[in-house]
């Protein structure tokens, strides 16, 4: 079984169900907090899961705007543009939601021969040139601090990365329940003191762990020892 989860916020337009994919609306009331956004959804699907029922064989996640490409695309067509990061293409809202209906039609065929060969299908990282002083410029330097000490009293050889890996994947159910587990510490030890309260950016005052938890997910991927395939991003700025 396949379960792809579409992170979505809006209570109109969302993905149509279908055979592997459907949305995952997020309300702001979700564990492990508001601040967390998107995170919210692989929390509640890995605890829901964990506690009450049988997982699926394979899960992945979406957002609503960016989805990853298990249908492949010939990247030379007219519809689709380069995006502003490597393999990260846009594309309109007519076009993007020809894209959504394939996607509630797909049967999964691609992503299964696919994670036969690797353990994780993971959109394309958003280049920079260090992950933590990227997270000191844009977002806080307090927090940055804190994320760089947890880090290194966690990982055994970290290193300041130049990638940061939105967390839009498709895997084992087996690779996530490890992943969660093994990032639950790091959060819990962030969770309550990175805040934003030196930060002038709005979006991250407002959800501080949503970035947060990106960038522990970048640290836990390049240190996972997983074997990694990128899948093309699909984007669309004119979703609402």
């Amino acid at each position: 079984m396949i379960r792809i989860f579409v992170i979505d916020h809006r209570d109109a337009d969302a993905q149509r169900p279908g055979e592997i994919i459907s949305p995952y609306m997020i309300y702001g009331f979700e564990r492990p907090g508001s601040e967390y956004a998107d995170f919210c959804a692989l929390y509640e699907v890995w605890l829901g899961y964990t506690q009450l029922g049988t997982p699926p064989e394979i899960i992945g996640f979406f957002g609503y705007r960016k989805y990853l490409a298990p249908i492949p695309f010939d990247h030379g067509e007219d519809w689709i543009k380069p995006a502003h990061a490597p393999d990260w293409y846009q594309c309109s809202k007519e076009d993007f939601d020809e894209y959504r209906q394939m996607m509630a039609e797909f049967d999964g065929s691609d992503i299964k021969r696919l994670l036969a060969q690797y353990d994780i299908l993971q959109a394309p990282p958003f280049p920079v040139d260090n992950l933590f002083n990227d997270f000191t410029r844009s977002r806080s330097r307090h927090d940055s601090h804190l994320l760089w000490d947890a880090a290194c009293a966690y990982f055994a050889n970290v290193h300041p990365a130049n990638k940061i890996y939105p967390y839009l994947f498709i895997t084992r159910w087996s690779v996530f329940d490890r992943m969660m587990r093994e990032m639950e510490p790091l959060r819990l030890e962030l969770h309550g003191h990175t805040v934003g309260a030196d930060s002038t950016n709005e979006e991250y005052i407002k959800r501080p762990m949503a970035y947060v938890m990106e960038r522990v997910y970048s640290l836990w991927l390049e240190n996972s020892g997983l074997s990694i395939r990128e899948v093309p991003l699909l984007h669309c700025w004119e979703m609402s």
